[in-house]
């Protein structure tokens, strides 16, 4: 996948251009659908389509492009991702693709939040914030509880 132009700020209008988003069959031999839908749009965290900016049809051969405009993106670095997705009816088999690009826009960290505007822990009543407390000491001791046991494993397996 390629995008025209690579270095992007909100409002910037891109050209984006993939291959191979479609014809693949099976090993059963089901048969590829020729032309199939494809999203392109702004991708979170966890690779999932945020924004979707643009949808469009792939040609016969997997090929599409598409034009799309860049949002405003708030993120605590200097790099988006734009993701293309499809998924073929026929055969079940999704496609998909994610192109980091380089961004200049409104950036905020996420950790930051003012004073007094938080959502759970700023309304929380004191019963509810010291559950809240537990919870994540107790989070915490699971973890410390899996990493001690790890170690124990690993040393005990380098003994023998």
């Amino acid at each position: 996948m390629t995008a025209v132009p690579t270095d992007l700020a909100p409002g910037t209008v891109v050209t984006v251009s993939g291959q191979n988003f479609s014809g693949c069959a099976t090993t059963d031999g089901t048969a590829p659908t020729p032309e199939i839908p494809v999203k392109v749009g702004v991708l979170t965290a966890e690779d999932e389509m945020g924004d979707l900016l643009a949808e469009t049809t792939t040609a016969a051969d997997g090929s599409f492009t598409v034009q799309i405009t860049i949002p405003a993106v708030s993120t605590a670095e200097d790099q988006i991702a734009i993701g293309a997705q499809s998924e073929d009816p026929a055969t079940g088999l999704v496609y998909f693709f994610a192109l980091p690009l380089s961004y200049t826009g409104p950036t905020a960290t996420p950790t930051a939040v003012p004073a007094g505007v938080g959502d759970l822990a700023a309304s929380a009543s004191d019963g509810e914030k010291g559950m809240l407390i537990g919870l994540g000491a107790a989070g915490f001791l699971l973890v410390a509880g899996g990493a001690t046991v790890a170690v124990r494993r690993r040393e005990h397996a380098q003994q023998h």
